[in-house]
């Protein structure tokens, strides 16, 4: 009696082409991922000159808004601004701005305050190279 031999398994041609699906498809992938991963890093710069803005735009609209507060005097340049009622001082100083002595928001490249009557203030801020103008009303 003869036996017949069975073909199961893979042959050489079967395995490469496996391979070279595989290299195809991780390939793709690793070229998807490596264009998501930059995106995410330039969203981040973005992201952080947003955060330290809002965080001077909380402390700024609280004075500004402060009932019967008004500028009692703003430094030769613009590099401060002090209010009557509250008699808080805003200053910028090493890339920074301070409320009194607390540093409220960092690596701000720029921030002139200006104010033109005792009844609107403007704020120029440039945090990593992105402008930010904002003026205010005083109530």
């Amino acid at each position: 009696m003869k036996f017949i031999k069975s073909n199961k398994g893979m042959s050489l041609v079967s395995l490469i082409i496996y391979l070279l699906a595989v290299i195809v498809v991780v390939g793709i992938v690793t070229r998807i991922s490596s264009f998501f991963y930059k995106n995410v890093d330039e969203t981040t710069e973005d992201t952080i000159s947003n955060s330290e803005f809002i965080k001077f735009n909380t402390y700024f609209t609280k004075e500004i808004n402060m009932e019967k507060n008004f500028v009692k005097q703003i430094g030769e340049g613009g590099t401060y601004i002090i209010f009557e009622k509250s008699n808080h001082q805003y200053t910028f100083l090493d890339n920074a701005i301070y409320m009194d002595n607390i540093k409220i928001c960092s690596d701000i490249d720029n921030c002139v305050f200006s104010s033109t009557d005792n009844k609107n203030v403007r704020v120029d801020l440039i945090i990593n190279n992105k402008t930010y103008v904002n003026t205010y009303n005083i109530t």
